[in-house]
C-alpha cells in the first residue's frame, strides 16, 4: 500500500538539488558550484579555461548493463552555445560504457547539445550501459568549460525504465 515517487527510484543523488553543502554548493557532486533556489548555476571562467577542469560529475549509481535507463535534465543558459554530457568511465580510458539512440549521440552515452537553450529546456536520453566491466567506475558528467555564459542544471534523474511501473498516479 505504500507510493513510490521518481525521487525514490532516481539512480542520481540529490539530482534535484535540494540538499546543499554549508557553502551553498550542491552535495553529492563535484564542485562546490552555487545552488540558487534548487537550481545549479554553472558559471566557469571564460576565454580560455581548460575544457575538461570545469565539470559537475557524479560516480556511482548501481547500473546494469542489460536494462535501458532514461537519463533526463532540465538545462537552459545565459546565451545559446554547445554543452555536453556523458557517462564515461575513468577507469578504463575514459570510456563511453554505454549506447544511445537519441540523435545527438553518436551511438554513445555522450551526448552534444548545439544551440542550449535561454528558457528551461527538459531533455531526455535513453542509454543501455552495456559496456560496463567489471571495475568500472560509473560517472556521469556535465561539461561547460568551453562555455561563457552561466548554465542552469535542474532535475537530473537517471531511472532504470523497469523500475517505471513501481510509479503509481
Amino acid at each position: 500500500g505504500q507510493l513510490v515517487s521518481m525521487p525514490e527510484i532516481n539512480l542520481i543523488r540529490n539530482g534535484y538539488f535540494n540538499k546543499t553543502t554549508a557553502s551553498g554548493g550542491e552535495a553529492e557532486w563535484s564542485g562546490p558550484h552555487l545552488v540558487v533556489d534548487g537550481v545549479v548555476n554553472l558559471d566557469p571562467n571564460p576565454n580560455g579555461v581548460n575544457y575538461w577542469d570545469f565539470t559537475m560529475t557524479q560516480q556511482t549509481f548501481g547500473c546494469n548493463t542489460t536494462d535501458m535507463y532514461t537519463f533526463s535534465f532540465v538545462l537552459w543558459a545565459d546565451e545559446p552555445d554547445t554543452f555536453n554530457v556523458d557517462f564515461e568511465d575513468p577507469a578504463n580510458g575514459y570510456n563511453r560504457y554505454g549506447k544511445s539512440t537519441h540523435e545527438v549521440s553518436a551511438g554513445e552515452s555522450d551526448w552534444v547539445i548545439n544551440g542550449t537553450p535561454t528558457e528551461p529546456t527538459k531533455y531526455i536520453f535513453d542509454v543501455v550501459f552495456n559496456e560496463k566491466l567489471d571495475n568500472t567506475t560509473e560517472s556521469c558528467q556535465f561539461m561547460v568549460g568551453r562555455h561563457d555564459a552561466v548554465l542552469y542544471i535542474d532535475s537530473v534523474e537517471l531511472i532504470n525504465e523497469n523500475d517505471l511501473a513501481l510509479i503509481t498516479d
